[in-house]
C-alpha cells in the first residue's frame, strides 16, 4: 500500500477509512459506492440528569447521561464533505430536543459536534474482501451504525484475514456490489 509519504508492505490491508475509503490510492468502486452524510450532534448540561433512559421523537433523540449532559441528536445531511456546523442544523435540533423535553430550554449549551457518516447506496456496510485486489479487505460504509458494528465487523475481518474464513454474515455486506 502506498501512502503520501512512503510504501507499507504487509500481508494484507483493511480499508476502514469511513467517508474517505473510496479516496485510498488503488480503491476503484462505482461513483456513488459511498457518500459521506453530515451528522450534527448537541451537547447540553443540566445540573442534573433529566432522564433516565434515551428519548426517541420525530426529528431528533435525546441521551441523558448520568453527569447531566444532553446528547442531541442528530442530522442527516447530504452534503458531501462539508464538515461544518450550521446554525439551521443546531436550530432544527434544538427545536426536536425542545419538543420531547421543555425543561431543556434551561440548558447550558456546550458543544456542536460534526462527523461524517460513510453511507452506501443500500445503507449496509461494505465487509470483505475485495475481489479486484488481492489481500485487500473493506470495513467501511456503516453509516449510522458504525459504533453499533464495529465488534461484530471486527470479528468477521479478522476470521476473514487471518482464518480465510469467510463467515455467512457477510453474504449481504460484500463489497464487489459497489464495485469495491
Amino acid at each position: 500500500m502506498r501512502t503520501t509519504g512512503e510504501v507499507i508492505e504487509s500481508d494484507a490491508v483493511i480499508v476502514a477509512a469511513g467517508s474517505w475509503s473510496t479516496s485510498v490510492d488503488g480503491v476503484r468502486a462505482a461513483p456513488d459506492a459511498l457518500k459521506p452524510i453530515r451528522g450534527q450532534l448537541l451537547q447540553l448540561r443540566m445540573p442534573e440528569r433529566p432522564a433516565s433512559h434515551v428519548i426517541w421523537g420525530p426529528s431528533c433523540y435525546l441521551v441523558p447521561r448520568r453527569d447531566g449532559a444532553v446528547l442531541v441528536g442528530a442530522t442527516m445531511e447530504d452534503v458531501g464533505f462539508d464538515e461544518r456546523a450550521t446554525a439551521s442544523g443546531v436550530q432544527g435540533l434544538l427545536d426536536g430536543a425542545l419538543t420531547l423535553m421543555p425543561a431543556l430550554l434551561g440548558a447550558a449549551f456546550e458543544e456542536v459536534r460534526v462527523g461524517l457518516r460513510p453511507k452506501t447506496a443500500d445503507e449496509l456496510p461494505a465487509v470483505g474482501a475485495s475481489p479486484t485486489m488481492p489481500h485487500v479487505f473493506y470495513a467501511t460504509g456503516h453509516y449510522r451504525n458504525g459504533v453499533l458494528l464495529a465488534p461484530l465487523t471486527a470479528s468477521l475481518i479478522a476470521d476473514l484475514v487471518l482464518d480465510g474464513r469467510e463467515r455467512p454474515e457477510l453474504a449481504d455486506v460484500r463489497p464487489d456490489r459497489f464495485g469495491l
